[in-house]
């Protein structure tokens, strides 16, 4: 098994199982391809791709449990060469946040504005993904830390320190009905047609479980997995949005209006999460710090703890 195999594989995955097309991504012919394909399952021992009548029509249930196995060997290659083209640049440390969307627009950019200002040639790395993936690459080692929404802390090889919590609001255009309401509840928000997030999102089965724990029916117009997106069908008069109250600036959002919404959904947490035992490096501190004293200072003390019972 080498590096072409699997580069071969995930091609014909990304040109949607056209063999053409994945060879003349490569620079490969046909045949060349197809045995690159046939040299990886015999080495596997199981077959990747379904077939008939000499086209590809699926996967394999082995191969959807191999596939993102592959995918993460050829990032960590990709990830190799990268760093070591940075640091014979000329940068003298690696550091990779893991964090999802929203912390990465919303809340991350002013902690690292300061930290490239004082490490300039330190390589940042943000590299994103939804929750339970985050939490997987603390723990593997292949981030230093993350900071993102957590909704267990039932993770024995992990450490969570609260950073900040998120709060519910909704949006909408200016002029909407439910911005003259006082105080608004869940019959007012049911009204209208909804524009949320994914349901790949823990998030949006905390949202739908207060309208269902209320005993209402919500129209979901659209899902979403960026807030961005959230806030462009709002803008169009799609609906209204339930978005997290980090997302929305009123200063950058002119066009839209948010209504706290706190009361009627569960407050989730942002954590900062690093792998148990592990020390962060000085430089993976530092960003903490910028990002959150607080969650520095308790770091400080764990460690500290940790090394007083040694």
């Amino acid at each position: 098994m080498n590096l072409q195999q699997l580069k071969g594989i995930r091609e014909i995955l990304r040109q949607e199982l056209n063999l053409t097309r994945a060879a003349q991504s490569l620079n490969l012919s046909q045949p060349a391809l197809t045995r690159q394909l046939h040299l990886l399952e015999d080495h596997l021992g199981v077959p990747l791709l379904l077939r008939d009548k000499g086209r590809f029509t699926g996967l394999t249930e082995q191969s959807k449990l191999l596939m993102p196995i592959v995918a993460r060997a050829l990032d960590a290659v990709e990830d190799l060469d990268t760093v070591a083209r940075e640091l014979a640049a000329g940068a003298t440390g690696v550091l990779t946040v893991g964090t999802g969307n929203t912390h990465a627009r919303y809340y991350l950019p002013e902690a690292i504005g300061k930290f490239v200002e004082l490490y300039p040639k330190v390589m940042l790395r943000i590299r994103q993904g939804v929750h339970q993936q985050v939490l997987e690459w603390v723990e593997s080692g292949e981030i230093d830390f993350s900071i993102s929404t957590v909704y267990e802390l039932n993770h024995a090889a992990l450490d969570f320190f609260p950073c900040y919590p998120m709060r519910r609001v909704v949006i909408t255009r200016p002029g909407h009905p439910l911005l003259k309401v006082k105080k608004i509840a869940l019959t007012d928000i049911v009204k209208y047609p909804l524009i949320t997030y994914d349901g790949v999102f823990p998030a949006r089965a905390r949202i739908a479980d207060a309208f269902h724990a209320a005993g209402l029916r919500v129209n979901v117009a659209l899902s979403a997995t960026d807030t961005e997106i959230v806030k462009t069908y709002v803008l169009s008069g799609l609906g209204v949005g339930i978005v997290s109250n980090t997302a929305f600036n009123p200063e950058y959002d002119k066009g839209l209006r948010a209504i706290d919404a706190a009361h009627l959904f569960h407050e989730n947490m942002a954590y900062v999460t690093i792998r148990r035992g592990a020390a962060p490096s000085r430089h993976a501190l530092k960003l903490i710090e910028l990002l959150s004293p607080g969650v520095y200072s308790e770091i400080q003390q764990s460690r500290n703890l940790a090394a007083a019972s040694a």
